[in-house]
């Protein structure tokens, strides 16, 4: 029951978004950015190199646009996931965790107006973030369930490095 609820999940997080331009074209010369470029944080990694998962890249040396809600879902993760490790080890409870993670990842989903490229930079950070949440409510130990939460984590720090919150209009 919980694989087919998990692949209808997983099919509605493909087709939720409106990816009208999943062929958008990269300009010539790919991701590469010059020096010169201002508009890059000094806290970012550099901009022509892919995140430390290998996931995200930058829009040509800057971050990507998110819309409000998705950014709104990231940060309830990221919340969520902060409060459970500051709990002592023994009130910790993986099961409780991975089903109130559940919330903010349908809420980034029902929310998603990205288009384009941005879009899809989006989804292969989210995809893997909605497997490692599956990993945690199915694992056999509270090791993997700690391992996969903690993976979970990293994943969200790596969207707020890559995207930035488009202005609600």
């Amino acid at each position: 029951m919980r694989f087919i609820m998990l692949l209808l999940f997983t099919a509605f997080t493909l087709l939720a978004c409106e990816n009208s331009d999943t062929t958008a074209k990269k300009e010539e010369g790919g991701n590469q950015v010059t020096k010169e470029n201002s508009d890059v944080d000094k806290n970012l990694p550099e901009p022509n190199r892919k995140s430390g998962s290998g996931l995200l890249e930058f829009n040509n040396g800057n971050k990507w646009l998110a819309n409000p809600e998705t950014s709104e879902g990231m940060l309830m993760i990221q919340i969520l996931i902060k409060g459970f490790f500051e709990k002592d080890e023994g009130n910790r409870n993986y099961a409780e965790l991975t089903g109130e993670l559940q919330y903010p990842c349908n809420y980034i989903i029902k929310n998603c107006s990205m288009k384009g490229e941005s879009d899809e930079q989006l989804h292969s950070l989210l995809h893997p973030i909605l497997e490692e949440i599956k990993l945690a409510q199915n694992a056999p130990s509270y090791e993997e369930a700690d391992a996969s939460i903690q993976k979970v984590n990293e994943l969200v720090k790596e969207y707020f490095l890559y995207f930035e919150v488009k202005e609600a209009v």
